[in-house]
């Protein structure tokens, strides 16, 4: 019996040639941000933003 290998998607890296060098096709670039926002009175945190871009 033949064992699989089943790459998931971050088990590996896709580049293109363009030019002269090499662009980062796969994954997707990806950051993401937080910003918290505290309750003025207590100091504790009210509420915060995530943005994944």
């Amino acid at each position: 019996m033949r064992a699989a290998w089943i790459l998931g998607p971050q088990d590996y890296a896709l580049y293109r040639i363009l030019g002269e060098g090499e662009v980062l096709i796969w994954p997707p670039w990806r950051k993401e941000y937080v910003l918290e926002r505290k309750d003025p009175l207590s100091a504790h945190k009210a509420y915060e933003y995530r943005v994944i871009a």
